[in-house]
């Protein structure tokens, strides 16, 4: 994958492991291999690739964007975070163990771990400005890293018909834009009981 040294920070390294239908697994990246470069078209390439190609331009395209750090509600769904497009899409599970997508959360910033609370509240790091970030992981100790931590809280309008409509309260919960405390949080979970956050990051220099 192009630059996936530069974005272990989010996807992580050697703990992530690819298995084939056999069982037989290997660590996706262990922090020795060189820079990746973009491949290179050859001349020679075979027609059947061509044609490949064109065949795989039929196939839908996923509607994730950079999925990262996935959690399951305590209500049984599946949150799954972007890197990218800064939304939160959520699945239920069917009785096939599929995923069927049901619904999207818009934040508005590039987005990590997601992580619910004893009730029920989704935590999760934003970025405003994952340039800024990709520098600051690059270079902890001389650029800044910009973090903000955001919690979701899931309403649901039910009557004796059922379900009539489900929202989500989005609220910005801290933000650090000058990096003085959270410089680069990856991570957030909330004690419900006492109201604190533990916060962490790969990272976080203070």
């Amino acid at each position: 994958m192009i630059c996936r040294k530069e974005l272990d920070n989010f996807i992580g390294g050697g703990n992530i492991a690819y298995c084939d239908g056999n069982g037989n697994c290997h660590s996706a990246f262990n922090g020795d291999e060189k820079d990746e470069e973009p491949p290179q078209t050859s001349l020679n390439e075979p027609k059947y690739k061509t044609l490949l190609n064109q065949a795989l331009k039929l196939i839908p395209k996923t509607k994730l964007k950079f999925p990262n750090g996935l959690t399951r509600g305590f209500d049984g769904l599946i949150y799954v975070p972007s890197t990218v497009d800064g939304q939160i899409r959520v699945f239920s599970i069917n009785d096939d163990k599929t995923l069927r997508q049901i619904d999207t959360i818009h934040v508005g910033m590039p987005l990590d771990n997601v992580s619910p609370d004893a009730n029920g509240d989704l935590y999760v790091p934003g970025f405003p400005s994952l340039f800024q970030v990709l520098k600051g992981f690059a270079s902890p100790y001389d650029e800044i890293t910009p973090v903000s931590i955001w919690r979701i809280r899931k309403t649901v309008d039910a009557g004796p018909q059922g379900v009539r409509s489900v929202d989500y309260r989005v609220e910005k919960v801290i933000e650090d834009r000058e990096s003085k405390v959270l410089a680069g949080a990856t991570t957030v979970r909330h004690d419900a009981k006492t109201g604190r956050l533990f916060i962490g990051g790969e990272f976080m220099v203070l």
